[in-house]
């Protein structure tokens, strides 16, 4: 015997409202604590390797990153300089976990975190 099973318009418009709840909560992602932060990773970093006098600094003539917007204004450059072509800081002493860190952070959307 089979069943006949009709549903009208509202149980239709109820499904597909359940299925995008489900798929969006399926794309969050999951927080691991190996996450990238802006104040305790990067800021540090650039403290350490980028603020001093004739670099990035007060009163640079190429651009401050004293900031978080003037960093994330800048993030794509610093990644490229840092990660890709690995130019900076000059004098070529980051390890390549911190630079590393520079491209994490950068390829999650610079987060202000």
């Amino acid at each position: 015997m089979a069943l006949k099973f009709k549903m009208n318009r509202k149980g239709w418009l109820a499904v597909f409202a359940g299925l995008l709840l489900f798929a969006a909560c399926e794309s969050d992602p999951v927080l691991t604590g190996d996450e990238v932060s802006y104040a305790g990773d990067i800021r540090p970093l650039i403290d350490q390797n980028c603020t001093f006098s004739g670099c990035h600094g007060a009163g640079s003539v190429q651009f401050e990153l004293l900031t978080y917007n003037q960093v994330k204004l800048k993030a794509a450059a610093i990644r490229r300089e840092v990660w890709e072509l690995q130019n900076m800081p000059k004098d070529r002493t980051m390890s390549l976990e911190k630079r590393e860190k520079f491209k994490d952070w950068v390829d999650a959307g610079a987060p202000n975190n």
